[in-house]
């Protein structure tokens, strides 16, 4: 009994580990993929305002 309750503590927080670096990956995803559609957007408003001027 003792053995699984060891091996059922460890299960947990190597779960837990997994989850947090999935975490820290989607936010750095997200992170990355905000810059991204911000470059768009300061492109298109730039050709924009080159376009008009």
């Amino acid at each position: 009994m003792n053995i699984v309750k060891e091996i059922a503590v460890k299960v947990q927080e190597v779960v837990q580990e997994t989850i947090q670096e999935i975490v820290r990956e989607m936010i750095t995803i997200d992170h990355l993929i905000s810059q991204v559609i911000r470059k768009v957007v300061q492109n298109k408003v730039s050709k924009d305002v080159a376009v008009k001027s």
